[in-house]
């Protein structure tokens, strides 16, 4: 069950014709006097948009709190922001299908930056051998790629990069100043890249089970040893055949901690862990409780990998 807050259910083609109205009247803004218009779908992106472009301006931000990007459902708020947007950076449709016919519709006009596109970004491919096979008892219609690419620092600082080039060419009299953020960043990026890897290092052996398959940029990159998810769908709660496969999965492979996420029912965690060691831990791939802004991201990654060594550690 996801843990969404409710939100307003605008069919788009009224968005788009109330949006239309709203800027016929507004008046005319200059670009010269202006940084650029930004729009950034999740947290995690923001908050390094928002370093890029700090002393210029602000990005402004869809999706906040605990709602899963997977089923996210657009607001006026949302459809404003798209319309009046210069670029908009987005992942992609593997992770937020909400976004790709409201970027069609709303932001014609914007530069589109998708991530998952870009030939600098690392994607990996779900996994679907051993431990984290779910087709024979859970039928999916899912993604077949993991989309949660920032959550590889070597990602971040490319996205940072990616920023740095995009914002420069539509506003060349700040170029300056978001190369210099751009390198701020990135030293920033190595720096908390070789302190996670210090601090995981005592705990890169030991077995942990995840929600879904969101975690494969981090895990490479730190050498964690995962065994396996629960769902392949974070939408689609595993069958009771599925959910005694995993319960045995976790006491045979003596998995000593399975991870939760905040945007989706912790209570199936509690009915895989029942009869067996391993502890409960949460992990959040989102920021779902991190306030938006330029130091989100350094906090995210540092509670992921604080939420690991608490869990993992004996």
């Amino acid at each position: 069950m996801n843990k969404s807050y409710p939100r307003s259910a605008y069919p788009l083609r009224w968005l788009t014709l109330w949006i239309a109205l709203t800027l016929l009247y507004a008046p005319a803004v200059s670009h010269a006097s202006r940084s650029p218009d930004v729009v950034v779908s999740i947290k995690p992106i923001h908050s390094l948009l928002a370093g890029v472009m700090k002393g210029v301006g602000k990005p402004k931000l869809l999706i906040e709190g605990a709602v899963s990007a997977h089923v996210y459902t657009m607001t006026p708020s949302d459809a404003r922001k798209l319309s009046a947007a210069d670029v908009v950076f987005w992942v992609g449709k593997p992770l937020e299908p909400y976004l790709e016919k409201a970027i069609q519709s709303l932001a014609a006009n914007a530069h589109i930056v998708t991530l998952l596109e870009q030939r600098e970004i690392l994607v990996a491919s779900e996994r679907t051998d051993g431990d984290w096979n779910h087709d024979n008892h859970e039928p999916s219609d899912h993604h077949a790629t993991d989309p949660h690419i920032w959550l590889d620092p070597t990602n971040a600082k490319q996205i940072v990069r990616l920023a740095v080039t995009k914002l420069s060419q539509l506003d060349p009299n700040h170029a300056n100043v978001y190369a210099a953020n751009g390198a701020e960043l990135v030293s920033r990026l190595d720096h908390i890249d070789t302190e996670i890897a210090a601090k995981l290092a005592p705990i890169n052996a030991v077995p942990y089970m995840v929600f879904h398959d969101a975690y494969q940029g981090f895990e490479k990159h730190f050498g964690t040893h995962a065994v396996g998810s629960i769902t392949i769908n974070p939408e689609r709660k595993p069958g009771a055949r599925r959910l005694g496969e995993i319960r045995a999965r976790v006491r045979d492979r003596k998995v000593r901690c399975v991870f939760a996420e905040p945007q989706f029912e912790p209570t199936l965690i509690g009915t895989i862990t029942q009869g067996t060691s391993a502890k409960i831990g949460t992990l959040d791939p989102m920021g779902a409780d991190i306030t938006a802004g330029p130091e989100a991201y350094f906090i995210l990654i540092n509670a992921m990998a604080d939420a690991l060594l608490t869990c993992l550690s004996d």
